[in-house]
């Protein structure tokens, strides 16, 4: 018994002071590969839903467009209201609102988003939705297109809403 005072924490979980430095200084499993910052757009099927259970719809779908950008570890998703060309021929959005959720896990082929009830520190938007809830991004790009699913709540007009997205990269 004695003997096992005199070995450190180190020796008897097997470990050694180069491991600890290794795995400290090594990058989680999706940070090298972490999506670059994009701009797409998605076909969304958005139902509601009653906010006492808002995973589960209470109403037929509408299809709407979204413009969803990552820039590090923020995510917007604003609804495209109308689109029309340039003179030169590139495309021109109309954005109506728009949401803004902050990375808080990432996971092999998906990354979990919160929703903000305010914009982030450093933006100023008057067109910002505030709303509760989780949006979940699959990373589809080697094998199809990127995958949205997203539920949240909001009170903007006074009422309890709630909400589903399940929106796919076109």
């Amino acid at each position: 018994m004695s003997m096992k005072q005199n070995v450190s924490f180190l020796e008897r979980c097997g470990l050694t002071l180069d491991k600890l430095a290794e795995v400290a200084c090594a990058s989680g499993p999706r940070e090298n590969g972490d999506p670059p910052s994009f701009s797409i757009q998605m076909l969304n099927d958005v139902k509601l839903s009653d906010f006492r259970r808002p995973s589960v719809p209470t109403a037929k779908g509408r299809l709407e467009l979204l413009r969803v950008e990552r820039r590090g570890d923020l995510l917007t998703i604003a609804d495209i209201k109308g689109q029309c060309r340039k003179q030169d021929g590139r495309p021109v959005e109309a954005h109506g609102a728009r949401l803004y959720a902050l990375k808080t896990v990432t996971m092999s082929g998906a990354t979990v988003f919160m929703f903000l009830s305010e914009p982030p520190a450093d933006v100023t938007d008057d067109k910002f939705f505030a709303a509760k809830g989780t949006a979940v991004l699959y990373d589809n790009t080697l094998c199809g297109p990127r995958v949205l699913k997203a539920c949240g709540i909001d009170r903007n007009n006074g009422q309890c809403l709630s909400w589903i997205f399940n929106a796919v990269e076109t």
